[in-house]
Parts: C-alpha cells; structure tokens; sequence
C-alpha cells in the first residue's frame, strides 16, 4: 500500500495514538463500569448485535465509537448524534445501505469519519454542516456521490474515497472552498474529469487519481504545495506542460495510461524521487534528465519502444532503481555505465546484444539484475557476474 494513505489509515485506525493509556471497551465491559463516564472508546465490532443498544448512551462522555462487523445489523440509530464529545466515529465492515440523515450530522465535536466496507451510496447532506470535520475516509463502500455542498466542510485536511464498484463519476465542484485540504485521493472510481475549481485547494500535498477514466489534466499549475501525484491507470494521452512547476514534486506515477511523449519541463522537478511511466506509449525520454538529479526510482517498463533510453539516462547520477523491461531494447546508450548508484537493475524481456553487457560492468552496487528473457549467451553472463560478484543476476 501507498505510504501517503497507509500513514492516513494508520493515523485512523490506531485510535490509542494520542491516548496511550485509555481502554477500549467492548459493550460487555462498558456496561459494567460503574462509573459510566469513565468509557471514552467503544468497540462494538464482531458483538452479534441485530440494533445497536440505547443503553450506549449511559456513555456521555464517549469519544470515539467503532461500529462494525455484526452482520444481522442493517441501520444505525440516529441518537448516535447525541455523543457531544465525540470526535472518531468508525463504521464498517458491515451491509448498511445508508447512514442516518439526521443523527451523524448533529456531531459537533467530530473530526473523524471512517466508513470502510459497506453498500452504502452516498453522504448525506445533512454531514455537510458538521463544523471539525479534519477527516473524510471512505473505503469500499459503493459510493455513487459525494455531497455538492462538501465545501461546507472547510476544516477537511483529507478525503480519501477508494471505492470497489466504480460508482461514483464526479467531483463536486464545491471541492475548490476546501483551502485546508491536503490529500484528495479518489480511486477507483469512474470520474472522466476534475472540476476546475481544483486549481483553489493551495494547500494541497497530495492529489491520487488512481484507476478512473481521466482523459486529461486542466489547469492546476497552482498547486504549488503538491509533493506526490499519482495518475496511475487513467487513459491521459499527455503530462501538461506545467508539470515541471511543481517544485515540491517527491513522486509522480503516470503508469497504466496511453501517454506518448515526456514534456521537457519534467526536467526541473528538482526534489522527485520516484517516476513510474510503465506501461504507457513513450517513445523516447527527453534529452535534459540532468535537473532530476534528486531521483532515485525510475520505471519506463512495457513502453515497448527500443528507443527509449537515450544517452540521457546517465544524467541520472543518483538513481537506484531502474525498470527497462518489455521495450524491445537492443542496445544500451553509452552512458549507461555512469549509473554506478543502480542497486536493482530490470532489462528482461528485451533483445539486448551479449556485447552490450560490458556496459554494466561498472555498475559494482548492483545487487540484483534481471536479463531474464534475452536470449543471451550463458558464457556471456557467467563472464558479467564475475565481474559483478555481488549482484544476483536472473537469466
């Protein structure tokens, strides 16, 4: 998974973070404490419950509630809402349809809310009003749509929507009050483009777009702040040309979409660490990688163009990772023996010459080259790992 949404769910899902020494109780527990305010956290997963109980609302100090995994309960009470305090509400996994129009909306104190693994459809308007919202999660759900006045929520810092139905198709425009906002991460979802008013989240770091059917970026060249942005498994035929303004730029993942050509500006993108282009249509890498002096990570495999790496590659002085597979390549630019940082080394199912191996016998950090799917001679490669002793080559 992501580290930018593990680090997310992890915040999410480890509810003790920020209170080492307070209980988690199970319904059974919470109903023997004598003294009732002392429960703050309330497991109600895997309980077999068919209703949640009114009697939870002897808890009145509660401040954070996981309702979940009891799978004869179809509906959740609106009196939830009359927790004052709390600020974690966890839903899911279960087979709710909907949530309370009413009861959830009413939460004042709520900064968290997670729905994970249910058939429900849509946000109500009414969640649209609660005024400490810092995090929107929802995952597998079949969420169709999202509120259109989701720019009420002006204290959101993240909303993650990863659904596993492909239901939902927009955006909100809305979207562009969120001036809080951090992390917009919509996946799997069916959205063919991003309103504009985008371009007004000035505060946003990281923006996944991960398996939708975008065919196209618009202009959100000023969003300046963004550190990753992940495309992967869109159907963009091009990168924008802005995309060399993103100063901030740690990782950029464009894989899985029917791209052609690199722009030039990708070259100032002086922080990138990552850059995943495999499995697109490229056909050749610009001529001006010196400025990526920062990356670390680059995937170009199953671009299926021998032309692909030019002398260009071994402006990359820091790279570590390097993924050429599935590109018909024949032989290997010159300065391909300056990558002496290359730890792991992929150039299967290529055509590569048994002459172009004596460009890699410079590349001494190697642990690990695949030259699997070459039809390279095995005397030829025996020759390659004395040179290389330490680095485990697949044939």
């Amino acid at each position: 998974m992501n580290k930018i949404i593990l680090s997310i769910l992890v915040s999410l899902t480890c509810i003790l973070s920020n209170a080492q020494d307070l209980k988690i109780y199970n319904l059974s527990e919470a109903l023997e404490v004598a003294n009732k305010n002392e429960v703050l956290i309330l497991d109600l997963q895997d309980e077999y419950l068919e209703e949640i109980p009114k009697s939870i609302l002897e808890f009145k100090n509660l401040e954070q509630l996981i309702i979940g995994g009891n799978s004869a309960l179809t509906e959740i009470p609106e009196f939830i809402g009359d927790f004052k305090e709390l600020w974690h509400l966890h839903i899911g996994p279960n087979d709710y349809t909907e949530l309370p129009e009413a009861g959830i909306g009413s939460f004042q104190s709520l900064t968290k809310l997670k729905v994970n693994y249910t058939s429900i459809q849509k946000i109500p308007d009414s969640y649209t009003s609660l005024p400490k919202l810092k995090n929107l999660i929802l995952i597998h759900n079949k969420i169709a749509e999202l509120p259109e006045d989701l720019g009420n929520l002006k204290t959101l810092i993240n909303i993650v929507v990863k659904n596993y139905r492909y239901k939902l198709t927009k955006i909100p425009k809305s979207i562009g009050q969120l001036s809080n906002l951090k992390t917009l991460w919509i996946e799997r979802c069916q959205i063919t483009e991003l309103p504009t008013e985008i371009k007004n989240l000035s505060n946003l770091e990281v923006l996944t777009l991960e398996n939708n059917k975008l065919t196209y970026l618009p202009d959100i060249s000023a969003l300046s702040k963004l550190t990753h942005i992940k495309l992967f498994a869109n159907e963009l035929k091009e990168l924008p040309y802005y995309i060399g303004n993103y100063s901030e730029l740690i990782e950029l993942d464009a894989s899985f979409n029917d791209l052609e050509s690199i722009p030039n500006s990708l070259s100032q993108l002086k922080k990138l660490t990552t850059l995943k282009l495999n499995n697109n249509d490229i056909s050749i890498l610009p001529n001006n990688l010196e400025g990526l002096n920062s990356l670390e990570e680059l995937d170009l495999s199953a671009n299926f163009n021998k032309s692909i790496v030019n002398e260009s590659i071994g402006k990359l002085n820091n790279l570590k990772s390097l993924y050429l597979s599935q590109n018909r390549i024949v032989t290997l630019p010159l300065s391909f023996q300056n990558l002496t940082e290359l730890v792991w080394l992929n150039l299967s199912e290529n055509n590569i010459e048994i002459m172009e191996l004596e460009k890699l016998k410079a590349l001494t950090k190697l642990e690990e080259l695949d030259l699997s799917e070459n039809n390279l001679d095995k005397l030829a490669l025996e020759k390659l790992q004395k040179q290389i002793p330490n680095c485990i080559i697949h044939e």
